[in-house]
């Protein structure tokens, strides 16, 4: 039975088990022995074949951080998609692309998809009403291209930092917790591997916003270019 698709493995995933390894290191090092032997034998517990707790906890675990990561990070700095870089792009008032590519972009969006995008007058008297706009037309623009093999790539390199930094928020007060309880037996190996993990969580944090602005902008730029050379 396949659980996960490439998207999946790498974008979600992958950062998951970053996150989670204070977790981890707490069962193995410190948990109580009788609550971990009862969470050993729970785990194991086999609900259909093929799938078991552990399963169905590694996907709430998946959930879990891309709830976090999308409406603490991404609906926070991109206020629900009205300022993701996709939306930004078609604005005329941004000029990170060039006006004549952006002017294809909105003739092949009229042309596809009947949709007139607002001018600069409008963005400037209703911008929020224009974002919306664009933010539809972009949601279109997605469906039409589907999964080409560049604009993938950059999804799920999108996908696993913003996953990482959604999960950074349990992550990093985990680390200090094994971090402390480390000290005070003193394992000295757990110490510094700790020192590490709280020091990728905090900056991980610290630079969330420029960090998921640059993939943003790297992922909008090839939809856009995927979606022009798309028949």
């Amino acid at each position: 039975m396949k659980f996960f698709s490439t998207y999946q493995i790498f974008g979600r995933l992958i950062p998951t088990i970053i996150v989670t390894i204070p977790f981890f290191e707490y069962y193995y090092f410190f948990m109580p022995s009788e609550l971990s032997k009862f969470l050993e034998e729970f785990l194991k517990i086999e609900w259909i074949q093929n799938f078991t707790v552990s399963v169905a906890v590694i996907f709430l675990a998946m959930m879990l951080i891309r709830y976090l990561s999308k409406s603490v990070f991404e609906d926070g700095y991109f206020k629900k998609g009205l300022n993701f870089p996709t939306t930004n792009h078609l604005m005329l008032i941004n000029s990170d692309l060039s006006s004549g590519f952006k002017a294809k972009l909105r003739t092949k969006i009229k042309k596809d998809f009947d949709i007139e995008l607002p001018d600069k007058y409008q963005e400037l008297s209703h911008e929020t009403k224009c974002r919306k706009t664009i933010s539809e037309a972009v949601s279109l623009i997605r469906t039409k291209v589907g999964s080409g093999k560049l604009l993938l790539q950059h999804n799920i390199e999108y996908g696993f930092f913003r996953n990482l930094i959604g999960g950074s928020i349990v992550a990093l007060p985990m680390t200090i917790a094994v971090l402390i309880l480390s000290a005070k037996e003193g394992l000295v190996f757990l110490i510094l591997f700790n020192l590490f993990l709280l020091i990728l969580y905090a900056i991980l944090l610290i630079t969330s916003k420029q960090i998921m602005s640059y993939k943003g902008n790297l992922y909008s730029r090839i939809l856009f270019q995927e979606y022009y050379m798309k028949d």
